[in-house]
């Protein structure tokens, strides 16, 4: 059976509409801390650059590959 995405260019990540691989998690700061003040914004500019990478890392496989691959493994 042929499948419908056989030639596609489509970025598996983008198409498969996933969250941000990267987050920062929920907690109480700590006023007197300054780690616990600042850490969230200077952390939050590290992981934007992460996820960029990450993201322009899977743009290189396509949903046409992954079909390509699952083909490979059933014939």
């Amino acid at each position: 059976m042929k499948s419908r995405w056989t030639g596609a260019n489509i970025p598996t990540y983008r198409a498969s509409a996933a969250p941000p691989a990267f987050a920062i998690h929920s907690y109480p700061v700590e006023k007197r801390c300054p780690v616990s003040c600042n850490l969230k914004e200077c952390m939050s500019g590290v992981l934007s650059q992460a996820q960029d990478s990450f993201e322009r890392s899977l743009a290189k496989i396509t949903v046409a590959d992954l079909v390509s691959q699952i083909r490979e493994k059933t014939h």
